[in-house]
This record gives C-alpha cells, structure tokens and sequence, in this order.
C-alpha cells in the first residue's frame, strides 16, 4: 500500500502504468465510489449532453421542467473568430525531462512558472523574505563572486518546497503569474507531472436547471481539493467583433471571458483590486436580464494604463499588442459555460499556458479551492467590484450566507 504521492508516481512512472497520478488522491474524507443521485424527478434526463465530444460524458437534468438549454455547439477548443487572431506558437520552448518531471528545480517549465513567481507583484513579499535568507546564506564581504544564478537556484528550490504549481496532479493554490505546462516540443511524456489541464475533462458532471440562477454545473462525486475540472472553451475574439457581439440584442455578452493575463499583472491594476479577489478574469456569464455591454466588460477589467510595466519588460509582455481578446461561448462552447456565480465560492480559475507561451491566449481553467461532495454545485466568484458600471445594479442569487448582494 502506498502512503505518500511521491511513492506511488514513482511507481506508476517506473512500470509505465496506463494509470496517472491525476486518478488517485489520498483525501480519506472523498468517497471515490459514490455516486450523487438527486432524489427529484427528472423530466430531462441525458446521459451524455455532449453526445461524445467531451473526454468523458456529461449529464444533464432538468428537475423543474421539460427545457433544455439554448442550442449552441459544444466543442472543446479554443477556436480565434478570425485568421487576423494568431497565436505565437514559435517562441515556446521544451523542456530535457525524462524523470517525469519529478525534479521541477530543473525542468525549464516549471522553472517558467517559478520565473514568472519570482517577477510578479503578486509574491513581492515572499520573494524579498527568500531573498534575505539567502543573502544570510553567503559571504557578502566577498563582492568578486556573482551569487545570480546561486540565488536563482535558492529560489527555485524554496519555491518548490511551498508546492507552488502542480503537487500529485492538483493544484492547491492559485498562482496569480500563470501556469506553464509542459508541451509538445519537451522530452516527457504523458506521464509528466506538470501536464493537466492539456487533457481536458475527466471528471464527471453534471449539468441541472438551479431555478433561481438557471442552468448550473454539478459534481457527481466527491472531488478532493485542487481537482482540475474543465477550461474555457469557445471562439477567440478581437476587440471589433467582441465590440460588434456585445451589442447585439439577439447575442450580448452573456457568455465573454476576456483574456486579460497582461493586465493583471501591471502594478496599477493590482492596487486597485480587492484583497480578496478569487480570479484575474472577470466573465460576464450573467442572466440574459442583466447583460454587459462589451465596452462595460472592458471597463472591469483595464485600468486605463497603456505603457508596459517594469514586470513586463522584464517579462517580454510588452512584445504583444495591449488589446484585450476575449472569448466567447454562446455559439461555440463547453460545460464552462455553466458555472454559476458565488460570493462562496468553490472553484477558482487559473491562467495556464500550454501549447504557446504568447501571454495573449492564457487557457482559463477551473479548479477545485477545497473537497467538494457529490452533489454541490460547482461556482466559482466574478469578482466584479460594485458601481464600478455606471447606472448599472446587478444583485447576487447565490444563496450564500456570505453573500454581497450585490455583484455591480
């Protein structure tokens, strides 16, 4: 019997087990093997909503009533709008790995993901306390020696040692700098430690009508903490055509996420948001009574500054356009689209970068913030800030006892 992560990786690397590490957890509170079945009648019930374009199938059940949710076609893709959106796949680098990745002191990925820790905002603190233990490490009086790449390495090993990233396939922390799994040009393979999200959906959910905020996303058994559940799936769209859908009564901007990894990494904007924030991107999945308009949307999320910061020049972020793309699920989509909104949230979202480092196209994905039950709906925080929209009130349905009441 195993007893500790590390361990059974090991032993699935070294037999070369069909098995991953993903499917395992070692939370003795998930009940692994019990299934959620409501006790309502169902006057839809669907075995599989995606008819067998997910990895894996997904329910749906309808407990109020004989509808269904709108037509729209489910992919699993992020698919751009137009040829004039493309992604710079040539800069991204692979890394040497044939462990599995197991030490990330030295995979090039992970120390991308560390790099982006080390450079941000979000971890000044952190980085600077590290930093002094270092400096107490070494001999200072000798200024002739260059302690760059020994700090680094420091750093890198700290880092590691505080389960930043990736630890027995969950993510157990948000990791505000993004993300960056291994890829199609590193030497691992499938059975890396530092892929996930790249293979999509494999947990088991269910779609149902909550009444009171719509169409909603259940888990259909328990989950342990960190536990990736599905990215943003949908059509990539420039500022124009995000503009035009956004103001059109028979589409609106429902279904927007915009990808704003960039700027929520400028200094300014992260003085001006909440302490408390659960994510970087604001996603206007609203009832269609209370639609954004795309310019509102642009409004949440940009803090007016157009010169690149000291983090993204040191980043090479200011290589790209400062437009903001978004995506759009309501012609185009997957289960993602149904998350619903919670000032107690349970899942929380993160920037991830797979097959391209341009920090344009970040992957949103979802992951679990604790142990979820069969049977909870899953929901994650907007993190709109209130009269941030002028003449706009939205209030909060979620039900929590924690609830803001209002989310504009």
């Amino acid at each position: 019997m195993f007893t500790d992560g590390e361990r059974l990786h090991a032993f699935l690397y070294q037999t070369q087990s069909l098995l991953s590490i993903r499917q395992f957890t070692f939370d003795m509170n998930c009940r692994v093997t019990q299934k959620f079945i409501s006790p309502n009648t169902a006057f839809v019930n669907l075995e599989d909503y995606t008819s067998g374009k997910d990895n894996v199938p997904i329910m749906l059940v309808n407990e109020i009533d004989s509808k269904l949710p709108k037509p729209f076609d489910y992919v699993t893709e992020r698919i751009p709008l137009t040829s004039d959106i493309v992604m710079d796949k040539e800069s991204i680098k692979g890394c040497s790995c044939l462990d599995g990745c197991i030490d990330t002191t030295k995979c090039a990925c992970w120390q991308k993901t560390y790099d982006g820790i080390i450079q941000s905002h979000y971890y000044e603190d952190l980085i600077g306390s590290l930093k002094d233990l270092f400096q107490q490490s070494i001999d200072i009086e000798d200024d002739t020696i260059d302690h760059t790449e020994e700090m680094r390495l420091f750093l890198y090993d700290a880092l590691s040692k505080r389960n930043f990233g990736y630890k027995h396939g969950r993510l157990l922390e948000k990791i505000h700098s993004g993300i960056y799994e291994c890829n199609g040009k590193c030497k691992c393979d499938s059975r890396c430690i530092n892929r996930c999200v790249q293979f999509g959906l494999n947990t088991l959910l269910q779609i149902f009508n909550t009444s009171e905020k719509g169409w909603g996303v259940r888990t259909l058994y328990d989950l342990p903490a960190g536990t990736f559940l599905s990215f943003y799936a949908g059509e990539i769209l420039n500022d124009e055509d995000a503009n035009r859908r956004g103001t059109e009564k028979s589409m609106g901007d429902v279904y927007f996420t915009a990808l704003d990894f960039i700027t929520s990494l400028k200094p300014t904007f992260l003085q001006k948001k909440s302490k408390t924030s659960q994510s970087d991107e604001h996603m206007s999945m609203l009832n269609e009574d209370h639609q954004l308009t795309s310019n509102e949307l642009y409004n949440l999320q940009l803090n007016g500054n157009k010169q690149p910061s000291t983090e993204e020049k040191h980043r090479g972020l200011s290589n790209y356009d400062s437009g903001v793309y978004v995506m759009d699920a309501h012609y185009k989509g997957n289960v993602s689209r149904f998350y619903n909104h919670s000032c107690s949230p349970n899942v929380f979202v993160q920037n991830v970068f797979v097959e391209t480092w341009d920090v344009r196209f970040p992957w949103v994905a979802f992951y679990t913030t604790s142990s979820i039950k069969a049977g909870t709906e899953l929901v994650w925080d907007y993190s709109y800030e209130v009269d941030t929209v002028e003449n706009r009130v939205l209030h909060c349905r979620c039900g929590s006892d924690e609830c803001r009441h209002r989310l504009l």
